[in-house]
């Protein structure tokens, strides 16, 4: 093809400029003022501009090929398919045109002239003779089952359609009336594996008979019907994976329904996920509201991700065109476990899944955080926050399909899509593996009920134990990645999580108004009396949560990467559970919300609180025992096991809970506490303070009434 300097029309054709030295140019000068022009072309005129054209076409020919070329080959010309002109227009080609497509060419692993192909899928067979099409589509049915596998019809396109569906030996007619339905539709492929039955491809114009042939093909490349005999994959190669589209399909349509799959749970912060710290006195300041919850519902469109490829060079390269996220480590020789003597770069791609959903989190409020959580922040001289939490710390990832299991990772993908893990990280590869794999500066550590033990998770997903020193992981403990059962607890640098799965959220998630009234009614129906008050001890919720408030204050505004605080308006918002509560707990022996509520000692003694008797008030007016005056904070948090009416109290936080719940969280140790001079120490999970000896004690309800 030459080049020209001239523009070219919708047609494809050179358009002629106006200024050209034509013998017609003067043509409509020399009309007859008297003649009237319609707005068309005389015949005469049409040749007379073809004639024109073609001259000109030639002159540039013969100019931009140094005379090689002066006319125009008109059978050498590619057929180019009007796809907008109606059926009559269509140039029909014979099925072996179909099947001689250079860019479909595969050697079966069977025979081209084997007749015991049938032999090797026994049930696609009977499938076929089940609806009587055996005889005429059986062997080429089971020929097409063997030749092709499932991640590459994935990739087909409408040309690969034809060639499929001219192997199938269909007339040339009824193969350009298929030609016609999938044409505008964008992967041909994927659309014929999302299909539930034959019975939606006779809804969009199939024959029923081949409907059934192309269904049955199709249960086989899935696996539903088992090829036998079918050669191995060699040692360390697998198949490339591809979702079950129907399964998705249904799982969305189920989830729309009636709401199965559409939550996959939740996490709930012990304590709070903010906090300001002061070096001396070393003191920590929660902000915002205590035990957010973040919930892990089902995306509109699914934005997982999985490993595609992994590749390691000297300097850092460009993404793969199919890539959408990347993780970039630098690894030195001095490594663990790593044998390479010079520096160089690994890099991990991922693709898309639609199987999956991915959430992250970290300090920084950004698009790429689904979750902001910034843990204990410390100012320094330039007036900068900064904590141990990372700007992007972890990553949730759950599976749209059931049973809907959730897995955690450490580290997030940033603006970039991209995870980068400097040469200070530790990073290990594993003895005839080419990935690579590491954790995290601070870290990510998870404790799950089934193992009861404290693990780190590391940037891949996997369980190894905890690290003995900073620059070096632990052994990995399992295969696969680390699932989220219910009640796992993950700690990140200073804040904890548990998380809540959806059946105990469905269960209890939704308190009715009875629940809340019978929850704090328990506690008001003893009508405690105060022995220095001299009046009966209401619980207040609504003044209980105010007081709280209080003392945390607002949450932090939005830090940027600098650590500098952009804005610091973000309202204490309470979570519909909190509105339900206020709105439908109506105890008449409350008053206004201003009235104050109960207060407990370290020693469980309960009066009626009051700001001015926190001041001065060391002991215990009832006991003589020594220990401030705490608000009672009676809370229903069925995601931290308190569901149950309270009996005891942690005796530094004034918290409240069953029995079960408070010996629970005592034997808890927490590697990471919210406050620094605390390691693998027990936490209260309602405001995170750190436990001391005795850890909790019983409410003492000597004075009540009733």
């Amino acid at each position: 093809m030459f080049e020209s300097e001239h523009p070219v029309n919708r047609r494809g054709t050179i358009a002629i400029p106006k200024n050209c030295n034509l013998e017609a140019k003067d043509k409509d000068e020399r009309k007859s003022n008297d003649e009237v022009d319609d707005g068309y072309d005389s015949e005469e005129e049409k040749l007379e501009k073809g004639r024109v054209a073609l001259s000109y076409v030639q002159n540039m020919l013969k100019k931009n090929t140094g005379g090689r070329r002066t006319s125009i080959d008109l059978d050498a010309m590619p057929k180019i398919e009007d796809f907008n002109a109606g059926d009559d227009s269509i140039e029909y080609k014979t099925p072996s045109e179909y099947k001689s497509f250079p860019t479909m060419k595969k050697v079966p692993w069977y025979e081209e002239n084997d007749t015991t192909a049938c032999d090797h899928v026994p049930l696609l067979m009977d499938y076929l003779k089940a609806h009587r099409i055996v005889e005429e589509f059986g062997l080429v049915a089971c020929k097409m089952a063997c030749s092709f596998e499932l991640h590459e019809v994935n990739e087909w396109e409408i040309n690969h359609v034809m060639i499929f569906f001219g192997k199938l030996e269909l007339d040339v007619d009824i193969a350009d009336r298929y030609r016609r339905v999938f044409r505008n539709v964008d992967g041909c492929g994927m659309a014929l594996l999302q299909m539930y039955g034959f019975e939606d491809m006779i809804e969009i114009g199939l024959d029923k008979p081949h409907a059934v042939v192309i269904y049955g093909i199709i249960q086989a490349w899935k696996g539903k019907f088992p090829i036998f005999n079918k050669p191995r994959l060699p040692k360390g190669v697998s198949r490339p994976y591809v979702p079950d589209y129907c399964a998705l399909r249904r799982a969305d349509e189920v989830a729309a329904d009636n709401g199965h799959g559409s939550i996959y749970g939740q996490l709930c912060i012990l304590g709070y996920k903010e906090y300001l710290a002061t070096e001396s006195p070393v003191q920590l300041k929660p902000k915002g509201k205590r035990n957010a919850k973040f919930l892990l519902a089902r995306r509109e469109y699914p934005n997982g991700i999985r490993k595609d490829s992994v590749f390691s060079s000297n300097k850092k390269m460009e993404r793969n065109v199919n890539a959408t996220h990347s993780v970039t480590m630098r690894v030195k020789n001095h490594a663990a476990r790593c044998e390479e003597e010079e520096t160089k770069v690994v890099v991990t791609e991922y693709v898309p899944d639609l199987a999956q959903d991915f959430f992250q989190m970290g300090r920084l409020k950004v698009q790429q955080n689904d979750f902001v959580v910034r843990g204990p922040l410390t100012e320094n001289e330039n007036g900068q926050y900064c904590g141990p939490i990372s700007r992007y710390a972890a990553r949730i990832v759950c599976n749209r399909l059931p049973p809907f299991e959730c897995y955690v990772c450490a580290a997030g993908f940033d603006n970039k899509s991209d995870i980068f893990l400097s040469d200070v990280a530790p990073k290990w590869r594993r003895d005839g593996d080419d990935e690579f794999d590491a954790v995290t500066t601070f870290g990510l550590r998870i404790w799950q009920p089934s193992r009861k033990e404290w693990v780190e998770v590391s940037v891949n997903g996997h369980m190894h134990e905890i690290r003995p020193s900073d620059g070096i992981c632990g052994p990995r403990i399992q295969e696969g990645n680390v699932r989220l059962e219910h009640g796992s607890i993950i700690d990140l640098s200073g804040v904890q999580f548990i998380f809540q799965d959806a059946n105990h959220m469905a269960k209890y998630g939704n308190p009715s108004p009875e629940m809340y009234t019978k929850f704090y009614g328990i506690f008001n129906d003893l009508n405690l009396q105060c022995p220095v008050q001299l009046q009966t001890v209401r619980y207040n919720p609504s003044k209980t949560k105010e007081l709280i408030g209080m003392k945390s204050g607002k949450e932090i505004g939005k830090i940027g990467a600098g650590g500098k605080i952009f804005h610091n308006d973000l309202d204490d918002l309470d979570t519909e559970a909190d509105e339900t509560m206020r709105k439908t707990y109506n105890d008449p022996l409350a008053g206004e919300r201003e009235m104050a509520t109960a207060g407990v000692f370290g020693c469980g003694h309960i009066v009626t609180y009051n700001v001015e008797m926190v001041e001065g008030c060391d002991k215990c007016p009832m006991c003589r025992h020594e220990s401030d005056l705490k608000i009672l904070n009676i809370a229903y948090e069925p995601s931290i096991h308190a569901i149950d009416p309270p009996t005891h109290v942690f005796t530094v936080c004034g918290c409240a809970a069953s029995l079960e719940c408070v010996q629970f969280w005592s034997g808890l140790k927490v590697p990471h506490n919210p406050h620094p001079c605390f390691v693998d120490n027990p936490i209260c999970p309602f405001c995170a303070t750190s436990l001391v000896q005795p850890f909790f004690t019983k409410l003492l309800v000597d004075g009540a009434k009733n």
